[in-house]
């Protein structure tokens, strides 16, 4: 399938979603939203494919929701609970946002809504959307609280004000933060690291967590155990490999990335 608002790309293992609209700062209308889901649908039902990454075309990664298309009028009862039409999306696989430039209002959604976020140090993060009224629709306040608290995702939705990179990071809002105009090298890094694992095992956990968030322990543990039990053929395979002499004192997954 072709787009007009998005480019996709396979390189296995990876599965590449880039907003391709610059001349929007890669802001994202309903139909590029659409796009995006078919795209990552496409990734999550690909067998080859491990780890999706989403980016921005140029120097921006997104710049929210169309600002224009909201101006001309929405109808919501086309596109229910979601503006930008893509944040109800379900991947089982994970994903990872490269963010250069800027990721403010609903980009900072589309970044919420991967697994993992590589952004350049320089990378402006914001709630631009505060400066006209437009409210966050697609899960900046619920994913946004979960991710850094409650003090700081109000401090970042009532004041509108930008932090860079490192200051997402040291917030836990960002997962790796890159020397500028690297953040897709580091992500793509990232992602060939996690594809490298038994895949089977990686879902089921991503499965648990997402799960679990929100629920008392005791049922957070049985969704724990029983997502855990679709993977025990996987784990014996491992154990058995383990047992064998592979991987002994952490051989093989400390390196260089983890600075």
């Amino acid at each position: 399938m072709s787009y007009d608002n998005i480019q996709f790309e396979r390189s296995e293992p990876i599965g590449h979603v880039t907003i391709d609209r610059p001349e929007r700062t890669n802001a994202v209308d309903y139909e590029t939203g659409q796009e995006m889901v078919d795209a990552l649908r496409r990734i999550d039902e690909d067998d080859d494919l491990a780890v999706g990454i989403v980016s921005g075309t140029g120097e921006d990664f997104c710049a929210g929701a169309d600002l224009k298309e909201i101006a001309e009028g929405v109808d919501m009862g086309e596109r229910p609970y979601s503006l930008m039409g893509y944040s109800h999306a379900d991947v089982r696989k994970p994903t990872i946002a490269a963010i250069e430039g800027h990721c403010v209002a609903g980009g900072i959604e589309v970044a919420l809504w991967c697994d993992l976020r590589v952004a350049a140090a320089d990378a402006t993060f914001g709630a631009f959307n505060r400066r006209f009224g437009v409210p966050f629709v697609d899960g900046a306040t619920q994913r946004l609280p979960r991710m850094i608290g409650y003090s700081r995702a109000l401090d970042l939705m009532l004041t509108g004000r930008p932090i860079d990179g490192e200051t997402a990071e040291e917030w836990g809002l960002v997962n790796r933060v890159a020397e500028p105009g690297n953040a897709l090298e580091r992500a793509i890094e990232l992602a060939d690291r996690i594809a490298g694992y038994p895949q089977q095992t990686i879902r089921t956990d991503l499965e648990a967590i997402y799960e679990g968030i929100g629920m008392p322990l005791e049922r957070g543990l049985e969704i724990e155990a029983w997502n855990g039990l679709q993977s025990m053929a996987v784990a014996q395979e491992g154990a058995s490999r383990f047992a064998d002499g592979e991987g002994r004192h952490g051989e093989g997954i400390v390196d260089e990335f983890d600075d």
